[in-house]
C-alpha cells in the first residue's frame, strides 16, 4: 500500500521557480574537492528508511517524508571526479528566506522548500503545487541515480566540544549546533581550504561534504554558474 503524504502548510507555486534566480590540505586530511559548483550523480539516495526496519520509510514529527542523499559521484569538472559520502537528509518542511546581508527574515517572500529545489535541479518541469506528488517524484528520482548540478560546501563537527558542553548541562541539540564548523572555518589565508582543522576542543576536526545549494536544471540557471571551486579570495 502506497503511503500518502500531506502537509496543509505546503504553499508552493511552480511559477516561483521561474521568477527566482540561484545563485590545500593538512596532515591526516581526506582528499575532498574544494567548495564550489559541481555536476554530480546521486550514487545512493531516495526516501530515508528506518534504521531498524529498512522496509519502513522514516518520517519527521509531522508525518512528512525525509529524503536521503548518501553518496554522490562528481562528474564535472573531470579533474575532481570521484565518489564521496554525504549522508545528507532533506526535509519536506519549508522555511522563510532571510536577507543574506542583514539576516532579517523576509516575511512576505515565498517559502523556500529545499526538497523542491532538489527536484527542480533534477527536472525543472517536475515540481507541482501538490505536496504528495512532489514527495513521490523526488523519492523516485533520487533512487534512479540522477545527474544534477549543486554547490558543495564543507561541514564538520567537533564531537569532543559538543560532549564537553553536554557534560556542563547544555542541551544536546544546542551543544551540537555550537560544535558545527562550516566552510569559512576551513578557509586558509591564501583563499584555499584545509580539509581538517583544529576545533574549539583542541582536537582535529575533519571536513565532510554537504550540498549547500541546488541549481535548477534549465539552460538559464546553469549558465549562471561556473563548474569548479569557488574563486579563491585571500583573507586580509
Amino acid at each position: 500500500m502506497d503511503m500518502i503524504f500531506h502537509d496543509d502548510t505546503f504553499n508552493f507555486n511552480p511559477e516561483q521557480l521561474r521568477t527566482t534566480g540561484g545563485t590545500g590540505s593538512t596532515p591526516g586530511s581526506v582528499e575532498l574537492p574544494p567548495p564550489g559548483y559541481y555536476e554530480v550523480r546521486v550514487v545512493s539516495g531516495g526516501f530515508r528508511m528506518d534504521r531498524e526496519d529498512k522496509t519502513v520509510q522514516k518520517l519527521d514529527s509531522k508525518g512528512r517524508p525525509i529524503f536521503a542523499i548518501d553518496r554522490v559521484a562528481i562528474l564535472q569538472p573531470a579533474e575532481y571526479e570521484g565518489s564521496f559520502p554525504l549522508f545528507q537528509d532533506l526535509y519536506a518542511s519549508g522555511f522563510q528566506p532571510k536577507n543574506w546581508k542583514t539576516g532579517e527574515v523576509l516575511q512576505n517572500a515565498p517559502m523556500v522548500y529545499e526538497f523542491i529545489n532538489c527536484l527542480a535541479a533534477i527536472d525543472a518541469t517536475a515540481p507541482t503545487n501538490d505536496f504528495h506528488d512532489n514527495c513521490i517524484a523526488l523519492g523516485q528520482a533520487l533512487a534512479a541515480h540522477p545527474v544534477l548540478t549543486v554547490r558543495l560546501a564543507y561541514k564538520g563537527t567537533d564531537i569532543a566540544y559538543a560532549k564537553a558542553q553536554i557534560a556542563q548541562g547544555v542541551d544536546k541539540n544546542v551543544a551540537y549546533r555550537s560544535a558545527e564548523l562550516k566552510s569559512p572555518a576551513f578557509k586558509l589565508p591564501d583563499g584555499g581550504y584545509a580539509t581538517s582543522i583544529t576545533g574549539p576542543s583542541g582536537e582535529l576536526v575533519q571536513a565532510k561534504l554537504v550540498i549547500k545549494d541546488f541549481v535548477r536544471n534549465t539552460p538559464e540557471a546553469l549558465s549562471r554558474v561556473t563548474l569548479g571551486p569557488l574563486r579563491a579570495k585571500a583573507l586580509v
